[in-house]
């Protein structure tokens, strides 16, 4: 099979640094694997071109003025755009990647790695797989564990007020990883119930992220991870 036989990856660049958008860019058109399909400089802009694009994964810069790429992935998040992102930054530590990661970020990506590095985290990224910068990745499993020590701490975890059977199978689903749009896929429901059974869950748990709401989740068994669609 010739490599023309395979679907490229189509990306989407947003780098306020126009020199660094451009090497970015280029670096991504020298391969046949990926398909530029639009680029900006700030996430404002992007978050349109991206609803109509549709490509399969986002490639942010995490820093971006006015709205970061943090805040712009949460926006995709809760949008019904299918793409995958990839947030990147000149440095990073645990608790930015964690950070990145609640937002909904698949990928965590250091700018300093090379373009190789770049594309084998694009195509695991475009394929669903989680992927972090090496140098960063054991700093983040470290924060993680910090915060799940910290809560083990406060068990059990008191619920302001219980979880109706839809909010226990939307809870299953965000502990999974899925975004507003994929829960509402699977449980029939549009992405905004989806949005508004999420931030009850939120408020039930008393927690101010998915990630936290995720870890009490799994740790004091509110959910089930038995199916077939479970963490491994």
């Amino acid at each position: 099979m010739s490599t023309s036989d395979y679907k490229r990856v189509t990306v989407f660049v947003v780098e306020d640094n126009a020199a660094k958008r451009d090497c970015l860019v280029q670096a991504l058109k020298r391969s046949d694997q990926f398909e530029v399909v639009g680029q900006a400089d700030n996430a404002g802009a992007a978050l349109q071109d991206i609803a109509a694009l549709q490509p399969d994964v986002v490639l942010m810069d995490s820093s971006l003025p006015q709205l970061d790429g943090v805040e712009a992935t949460r926006q995709l998040r809760d949008k019904n755009s299918q793409a995958r992102v990839m947030l990147m930054a000149t440095e990073g530590s645990g608790t930015s990647v964690i950070e990145a990661m609640g937002a909904g970020a698949l990928a965590f990506w250091l700018k300093h790695l090379s373009a190789l590095d770049l594309q084998l985290a694009l195509q695991a990224t475009a394929a669903g797989a989680i992927w972090l910068d090496p140098t960063v990745a054991a700093q983040a499993l470290s924060a993680l564990g910090d915060a799940r020590g910290k809560a083990a701490a406060r068990q059990p975890h008191e619920l302001k007020r219980p979880l109706s059977p839809r909010e226990k199978q939307v809870l299953e689903h965000l502990a999974r990883g899925l975004s507003n749009h994929e829960i509402g896929r699977r449980e029939h429901l549009s992405t905004d119930t989806v949005r508004t059974h999420v931030k009850h869950i939120m408020e039930k748990l008393a927690v101010s992220t998915r990630t936290e709401a995720a870890v009490i989740a799994l740790r004091e068994g509110l959910v089930s991870t038995d199916g077939p669609d479970s963490l491994s």
